[in-house]
């Protein structure tokens, strides 16, 4: 003979456990339990400070840095190198063909710091600007400002064109070039170019040395009487 179907009746168990469960047989006077379809997911959290509602956006010098981060800590070798300038920029308001000037910093990974400006210049230099500027025209000059190791057993940069501010400084100090960093205000760029000069052809240094910090002085008055001439070239 057929079997007969069970019943789909629950017994008097199961149907205490899902009055627990849908909290109907809460006492008198308290909350009743929150239900499973009472459970926000993080799509419909009204919390607007939560995690999964609240990400932020980062840019892309930021992601990169992130990315840097990220390698130093995985022990990835090589350096992070930063250079700086200028670019053009079409004029505001203008018909596209004449150009602004406007400074520039941005830094690259690379693996080696050998020919390192002209694997920046020639390979990177174009996509990462026209990348983190949006009015990028094209590039007037470029020079290495800092490198950076991405790991601690990645060898620091010996060369002077390369050395980081604060390894520069020593040099000056351990070989007693003479120049004083105060007169270049922070600019690394101009220090380094001085200490190289000085070292390459140390001969009648001082009188380069003066003129050079004339040029700059001269230049910095300059800038500070005609500021509206420091966005145009």
């Amino acid at each position: 003979m057929p079997q007969k179907n069970k019943s789909t009746v629950p017994t008097a168990a199961e149907s205490s456990l899902l009055s627990e469960l849908e909290g109907l047989d809460t006492p008198t006077g308290l909350k009743p339990a929150a239900k499973l379809s009472d459970v926000h997911t993080p799509e419909q959290s009204p919390d607007p400070l939560d995690a999964a509602n609240h990400e932020i956006s980062l840019t892309a010098e930021e992601k990169a840095e992130r990315a840097r981060e990220e390698m130093k800590a995985r022990g990835v070798k090589g350096y992070k190198v930063t250079v700086a300038g200028d670019y053009y920029a079409p004029m505001p308001g203008g018909d596209g063909r004449k150009k602004v000037k406007k400074p520039y910093e941005i830094s690259f990974n690379l693996a080696s710091i050998e020919k390192a400006l002209s694997l920046i210049v020639g390979r990177l230099l174009d996509k990462g600007l026209k990348k983190k500027y949006a009015d990028y025209d094209t590039h007037r000059t470029c020079e290495i400002i800092k490198v950076e190791t991405l790991s601690d057993d990645t060898p620091e940069p010996t060369n002077l064109k390369f050395m980081a501010e604060d390894r520069l400084l020593r040099y000056i100090e351990d070989h007693k070039v003479p120049v004083d960093p105060k007169n270049y205000s922070g600019d690394v760029a101009a220090l380094r170019r001085s200490v190289i000069d000085f070292v390459q052809n140390p001969k009648d240094f001082a009188a380069r040395e003066k003129r050079r910090l004339e040029d700059l002085k001269i230049d910095a008055d300059l800038a500070k009487l005609n500021p509206e001439l420091e966005a145009a070239e």
